[in-house]
């Protein structure tokens, strides 16, 4: 028969350490099923939980681990000390995890984490009333300042709601594993349906508007439906990606420098820097013209250093055909620096050129040179008789150098066009628009290899036109191949509008459907994705000021960013790896290391743990597991989680589609859901063979 009493004792302990309790049941206790509120609940459920009087109003919290039974003999004293052997009795045994406390605060309870004071020997073993579980299942939430999200119910306690917090649902790191047909993407989507739900509802109640921001990275073009999202209206294409639904491009002018350098696969020796300049060139012509300030100031700075050593050349005495030689090419440089500079539209430069050129009247260089290599003793002095006179001292027109470049180096700095790093390294603002097409283009790459040289070599015959043929035929490949096509768009060209296009900011969800991706293009086209939207979040003032009340904030409306199928692009590190997973993962791991502080936070859904990088699943306060069968995910994973949920985590190989276990700071107890069905759901069912192999 069934137990229906308040007497809600069923055992007592026998065993207790620092983090489990076992307990012996009652031999009168017949039933195994007890009855509170209209519901039945299985004393000897694996999940359930157990509570121990710890003081007045006060309960420790167990979870059922294990149960198990056993005969043994059954001795009975008698009055004069001897035993009588009866026949055996049953002893059952459960064993438990102790969680948490349970407080009785004014009728109601209130699970609080960690414990103080430890059951002792002999404690009675009680099973939770409906309001004792109601407080275990459902995590508090701070009026004001959190909302509930509706998950699911208890499939152990039938008929019991279970509501998370949103706050540490969504604000950190959530990992949400299992294996193909589990119901991963029924949970991410009911997640989030119940999220906007529970907000739209808060902000009704306020008066106000509910402006969630989920953008999800769509592997599988699973999502559209879930979040009412119209399909592309030709259909899925391949090497297409789609926002919302319609045709999108993630131009290559949008990646930074070294991720273009690292998309063609620029060696590091001398390709990389050679494509930073060019690529550098390029935007230089789409920038404003005070983007030509840095190579003024340099250029400025090495005419001065040329001019001085010139100078110090002049002032000696007698110094021979060596010293000659060495003030021959100083003029040389300072004439090619000079041809460089009066380029610029900048007119005190082009003075201070014109300055320079009358100083050195040295019209037949070439000749002067072999004069000097020819002549052992009087070569230095026919130089210097052609400059000396002019040289007697040229203090005043380094001053004037000097002058221009502080008056450059200021206006630099007002354009902040540069910024300093913590380590006072730099790095570029924005990436800004330039043309693909001219990557291809052999005359550029010559500009950028004249550019540093002080002579008019041949590019032709240089060995980095020899170490540079590679990767211009790859630049061509690449720029040519359907496979890349995503990368290529001539209608967006400024970095702001296709920020805005990405993030669809009157949209509470965005979904970026790259399902139709090469699986090599996918990893550069999700890291460049993560890059700018934290980098938008980085780059927001943290405070407001009168200058900056039109700019949004760090904290304005915070944005969660969903990885559908993660393994694919934020895999561990393996030898001989790719530089785009390589990439990828290095944005991700940031992203889950600093994202929380400017606003950005990630959900990182896959069937494999084990191929998910260390650094991000580190990172997640909370997991959702749905069923795993591959003994090194669950080994993987178990390693991860704290050692008071490994044990329950045993649990999930035998878990029911859509059924998940919940361990983390999100929820009070590990838990055992069952995911709310999303409506409408996402198109992730699999085919009926029945019905699609007969035609």
């Amino acid at each position: 028969m069934t137990i229906i009493s308040s007497q809600r004792t069923i055992g007592s302990i026998v065993y207790v350490d620092s983090a489990n309790a076992s307990i012996l049941l009652n031999n009168d206790l017949k039933s195994s099923l007890y009855a509170d509120t209209g519901s039945l609940t299985l004393i000897s459920q694996v999940g359930g939980y157990l509570l121990f009087p710890c003081g007045v109003g006060e309960y420790i919290v167990g979870i059922l681990a294990s149960a198990y039974e056993k005969e043994e003999p059954n001795f009975k004293r008698k009055d004069d000390d001897s035993f009588t052997l009866h026949l055996s009795e049953s002893k059952r045994t459960l064993r438990t995890n102790l969680l948490g406390t349970l407080v009785s605060n004014n009728k109601k309870f209130c699970f609080k984490k960690g414990i103080s004071v430890y059951p002792a020997l002999g404690s009675e073993a009680l099973i939770p009333s409906g309001e004792q579980i109601k407080a275990i299942l459902n995590y508090p939430i701070e009026e004001g300042k959190d909302l509930s999200v509706l998950v699911g119910e208890s499939p152990i306690y039938t008929g019991t709601e279970i509501n998370l917090s949103l706050q540490n649902l969504f604000a950190f790191c959530l990992g949400i594993i299992g294996n193909t047909g589990s119901g991963k993407s029924f949970t991410v989507a009911s997640l989030i349906q119940s999220a906007i739900k529970s907000l739209e509802t808060e902000a009704k109640d306020q008066n106000k508007q509910a402006k969630p921001k989920f953008i999800i990275l769509d592997i599988n073009g699973e999502y559209s439906n879930a979040f009412k999202k119209k399909e592309p209206e030709k259909g899925r294409e391949i090497n297409h990606a789609y926002l919302n639904g319609k045709d999108f491009k993630l131009p290559l002018w949008a990646f930074e420098n070294d991720e273009i350098c690292k998309f063609f696969r620029a060696s590091s020796q001398v390709q990389t820097p050679t494509l930073e300049k060019l690529i550098d060139n390029l935007r230089s012509k789409e920038r404003p013209k005070d983007f030509s300030l840095s190579p003024d100031i340099w250029g400025l700075e090495s005419l001065q250093g040329y001019l001085e050593g010139l100078y110090s050349k002049a002032k000696i005495k007698n110094g021979g055909r060596s010293v000659g030689l060495a003030a021959a090419d100083y003029i040389k440089s300072i004439k090619s620096r000079i041809e460089k500079l009066k380029k610029y539209s900048n007119s005190e430069i082009k003075q201070i050129c014109e300055e320079v050129d009358k100083l050195l009247r040295v019209k037949d260089l070439k000749n002067l040179e072999e004069q000097i290599k020819s002549n052992k003793n009087s070569s230095y002095e026919m130089l210097f008789d052609l400059v000396r006179w002019q040289l007697k001292d040229p203090s005043s027109l380094f001053k004037e150098i000097e002058k221009e470049i502080q008056v450059l180096k200021e206006k630099k700095k007002k354009a902040d066009l540069m910024k300093s790093t913590k380590n006072n390294e730099e790095r570029a603002i924005k990436p800004t628009y330039f043309n693909m097409e001219e990557l291809k283009n052999h005359e550029n790459w010559k500009r950028v290899f004249k550019s540093n040289q002080d002579e008019d070599d041949s590019f032709e015959s240089s060995k980095v036109h020899e170490n540079t043929i590679g990767l211009r035929l790859r630049i061509r490949k690449f720029l040519d191949e359907q496979r890349y096509q995503v990368f290529r768009d001539i209608e967006i060209k400024t970095y702001d509008e296709l920020v805005r296009k990405i993030i669809s900011p009157d949209e509470a969800i965005t979904v970026i459907d790259c399902s139709m991706l090469n699986k090599e293009v996918l990893p550069f086209f999700c890291a460049v994705i993560g890059r700018i939207l934290l980098s938008e979040r980085e780059n927001r003032p943290i405070e407001k000021s009168k200058e900056k009340l039109n700019e949004l904030q760090r904290e304005d409306q915070p944005w969660c960013l969903v990885l559908e199928e993660a393994h694919n692009y934020v895999r561990p590190y393996r030898e001989g790896e790719g530089s785009e997973l390589r990439l990828c993962r290095q944005v991700f791991e940031r992203i889950a290391k600093e994202g929380r502080k400017f606003g950005l936070s990630l959900v990182v859904a896959s069937q494999r743990p084990s191929e998910i990088s260390d650094t991000i699943l580190s990172q997640c306060a909370n997991f959702i597991v749905h069923r795993l069968q591959n003994p090194d995910d669950i080994d993987h994973f178990k390693k991860i989680l704290p050692s008071g949920s490994r044990e329950i985590l045993d649990q999930v190989s035998i878990l029911k589609s859509g059924e998940t276990l919940i361990m983390g700071t999100t929820s009070n107890v590990p838990l055992k859901v069952q995911i709310t069905l999303p409506t409408p759901k996402p198109h992730s069912e699999s085919p009926n063979l029945a019905d699609k192999w007969i035609l």
